[in-house]
């Protein structure tokens, strides 16, 4: 295209769906969005200019793809760990914490409860903990546990590191109840501070806050700090 703008087209994108990535510069733009209306975006692309390498992938089929091969691969275990997560790295860690499964998703990117069920219907246990990793999954989550004859036990972490300490408290030596227990007062523990950016106007400690502005959140709920640039906030905390 030509005189292409990022921002406009990421700003015009962001409702239409979700893990949007808009790269690119003011003559060819690469867009990559997870969408229930696939149409639409392609509408919207074909008035900015010609498009090339249009790839549209149904996501419930990799999905089942993906938690098929996840299964092959796992011996049957009395307890099985069924954990949300995004990116390769992160994979990497549960895997090596023990998870069996691993539900792809995250802030901008949460599973169904159709996901999760699958997820633990297809673990191969009869035994079931839930690691959500994420404040806005744990409701999800927790719906999973009336829908399936397993036993599911849900652990409220709402953050990845809440979820990686509870994964290390978990102990084959243990039943299901210990080690729901174990698990939820390793997570208890753990205090999680995010550095990001403020997506609308606010206040905090009598200090205005402004949209786009650098900000620290503590356990992804608390607002505690905020800069003017990154380096700002991680030394006021």
């Amino acid at each position: 295209g030509q005189k292409l703008n990022v921002s406009k087209i990421k700003k015009k994108l962001k409702k239409k769906g979700q893990s949007l990535i808009v790269a690119g510069n003011c003559s060819m733009v690469r867009i990559h969005i997870h969408s229930f209306k696939p149409g639409e975006i392609l509408d919207y692309a074909t008035h900015l200019g010609t498009l090339h390498q249009v790839k549209v992938n149904n996501m419930d089929d990799q999905y089942a793809e993906f938690i098929k091969i996840q299964k092959e691969r796992m011996p049957r275990v009395d307890i099985a760990i069924v954990t949300v997560a995004a990116g390769d790295g992160f994979f990497e860690v549960f895997n090596s914490l023990g998870a069996t499964i691993i539900v792809p998703g995250g802030q901008t990117m949460n599973p169904s409860v159709r996901e999760l069920l699958k997820a633990v219907e297809a673990a191969p246990s009869d035994n079931i903990i839930l690691l959500p990793n994420n404040k806005n999954i744990i409701h999800t989550a927790s719906q999973v546990e009336s829908l399936t004859s397993k036993r599911v036990k849900v652990i409220p972490t709402r953050t990845i590191p809440q979820g990686i300490a509870a994964s290390l408290a978990f102990s084959y030596d243990m039943d299901l109840e210990e080690n729901t227990r174990a698990m939820e007062e390793a997570m208890t523990a753990v205090k999680t501070i995010g550095v990001t950016k403020a997506v609308r106007k606010t206040r905090m400690n009598g200090q205005e806050i402004k949209k786009g502005q650098p900000i620290a959140i503590l356990s992804d709920e608390d607002l505690i700090a905020g800069g003017n640039n990154m380096v700002d906030v991680i030394f006021k905390l």
